[in-house]
């Protein structure tokens, strides 16, 4: 039998099989659809996978500090479909399913050889996971992207291994990781994000898997497939001696057949081999219960955009007035000094989602733009025009020349890119020498203008302080200092604002609540009344500010839903 007649081709592994060619995107859709960004647990972000219709598989580390306080399981939440739209022009708002009540289904902590980076030792039943309970049974609800009403579905923990998983085996993983931008200060979930990459290796047989598959704080619980789609491991951790840069060896995982000799053994094998229904279409949802569901995703787009605005309206104003088209500098770098506890991040969310893109020309215009901005439709989410980007900057020892060459190369990689951005720097103000910063972010300022335009990039440097609550404040007049590099009417060339961002009070909010009792229907001034009563008239960081004022905010919305 000649080559013409045969074409060389054999089968070399018996595991492998013909699929059909839309197979691949099937199952990734699944997978997707199954992955959700774990929040609010006390300030602990992680992913998980859902693996029953009201269940989810993530990180015991992930809700571990919630344990400490099991009556505010109400602010923790599973959201589904964040981002997972695949070719969709704007980000996907997602659905949040809430933590049930007596939520903890299963707990295994975690060893300490997995903070230490040891090779070996580790217990059989200490595997950081855990499965928690859902307020509702999502995995039965129809995708909201599907036209024909499908079942989302869940992951079925399998009972055996299809094969074996060695070292080289190729790997996958959908994740929620935290935007590195909010390190050191506070976090917020990216939308869904994918990497691959291959088993490293095993330790103690197979009671921890390492990999090289790209994560980052955020992404543990998130479920680790091979390239058959196969569930073979739970993500968990990083190498600990990773660089100032986050780059390390290896990360690791748990792997799946230790968990699932861990359930077997502790009474809860009933939650291995879940098959979903095989009937494709969701179980019936009646009008009444639709309807709710459509008022609490309002409700929530609602609170999201309200928080977004939550902050400080002279700032804002500030930088409104820069970028107007008269201005002969329109300001492309900007410079915040503040503490952690004040929320630079949401300032900065202001600023991407309202302030850089309202064109409003007169007074109504702009009461009009809020007021919608303020009622979100669940399906008219607004566009994410500003792309946020991370800018490394260059530690205080690193001199002038250098400091700047590196920033250069770097910031023209981000003005190439299509999409308008807004970018942040973070530098911790203990290793700053003002005397370095005070030239360097002149310089910057004007590179900026030879790179872009102020339509197209903006750059804020974060000064800030890692400071426990209660402690001392050493940096407070270099906070200051940093504040008060220039005046709004005496800016270098390309400059913006400058500021210190400091305490908040519910007189600092008043516009904010007239806009909200506005665009809510709201009684005039009994908004702004709870929220004088929330923050008792006191002096308050943003984020405890902000813990205040969300049940208040919540608490009207409920009553105006009827819930």
């Amino acid at each position: 039998m000649g080559i013409a007649e045969n074409g060389l081709e054999v089968s070399v592994d018996p595991l492998s099989r013909f699929w059909s060619g839309d197979e691949p995107q099937r199952r990734a859709m699944e997978r997707i659809a199954w992955t959700c960004a774990i929040e609010s647990c006390k300030g602990s972000f992680g992913s998980g996978v859902l693996i029953g219709p009201d269940k989810v598989l993530t990180n015991f580390h992930v809700v571990q500090r919630l344990l400490a306080e099991p009556e505010r399981y109400r602010e923790a939440s599973c959201r589904f479909d964040f981002g997972s739209d695949i070719g969709a022009p704007r980000e996907a708002a997602g659905h949040r399913a809430g933590f049930a009540a007596d939520w903890p289904v299963v707990l295994s902590r975690f060893s300490e050889k997995d903070e230490s980076g040891t090779d070996t030792g580790f217990e059989p039943d200490k595997l950081d996971f855990a499965i928690i309970k859902l307020d509702r049974s999502i995995g039965f609800e129809p995708l909201a992207t599907d036209a024909g009403g499908a079942m989302r579905g869940w992951l079925t923990i399998p009972l055996e291994r299809e094969r074996p998983v060695v070292p080289g085996t190729p790997l996958q993983i959908w994740q929620h990781p935290v935007e590195r931008r909010m390190l050191g200060a506070s976090y917020r979930a990216m939308p869904l994000k994918w990497s691959s990459g291959k088993v490293l290796s095993l330790i103690d047989t197979d009671l921890r898997l390492r990999h090289d598959a790209m994560t980052f704080k955020g992404s543990s619980g998130a479920a680790c497939y091979d390239m058959n789609f196969n569930f073979i491991a739970l993500h968990h951790a990083g190498d600990p001696d990773a660089d100032i840069d986050f780059r390390g060896k290896w990360n690791q995982a748990i792997p799946v057949a230790a968990i699932v000799r861990h359930l077997t053994a502790t009474g809860h094998g009933g939650l291995l081999g879940v098959v979903p229904p095989r009937a494709t279409a969701a179980p019936r949802i009646s009008r009444a219960t639709r309807e709710i569901r459509v008022a609490r995703d309002m409700a929530e787009g609602r609170l999201q955009a309200a928080a977004i605005l939550m902050d400080r309206d002279e700032a804002e104003r500030d930088l409104c007035y820069l970028r107007r088209p008269s201005s002969q500098d329109r300001g492309m770098l900007h410079v915040l000094s503040c503490r952690h506890v004040d929320h630079h991040g949401k300032f900065l969310r202001r600023i991407a989602r309202w302030s850089l893109v309202r064109d409003e020309k007169d007074l109504r215009a702009q009461r009009e733009g809020m007021a919608a901005f303020l009622n979100p439709l669940p399906k008219d989410r607004p566009d994410e025009t500003w792309t946020f980007a991370n800018l490394t900057w260059p530690r205080a020892d690193r001199k002038l020349p250098i400091a700047l060459d590196m920033l250069r190369r770097d910031l023209e990689v981000i003005a190439s890119e299509t999409r308008p951005q807004l970018v942040e720097a973070v530098v911790e103000i203990r290793n700053v020498d003002l005397r370095r910063e005070k030239v360097l972010v002149r310089e910057i300022a004007k590179l900026a203008g030879s790179l872009s335009n102020p339509d197209r990039l903006q750059i804020f440097v974060i000064y800030y302080d890692q400071l426990a609550k209660g402690a001392p404040d050493p940096n407070q007049k270099l906070r200051a200092a940093l504040g008060a590099l220039w005046k709004i009417d005496e800016r270098p060339p390309g400059a913006g604002l400058c500021l210190c961002l400091d305490d908040i009070s519910s007189v600092e909010l008043g516009a904010w609540c007239r806009a909200l009792e506005t665009a809510w229907q709201l009684p005039e001034g009994e908004l702004k009344a709870d929220v004088d009563k929330a923050l008792a008239t006191r002096q308050l960081p943003m984020m405890d500010a902000e813990k205040r004022l969300m049940p208040v905010l919540r608490s009207w919305l409920d009553g105006q839903s009827g819930g």
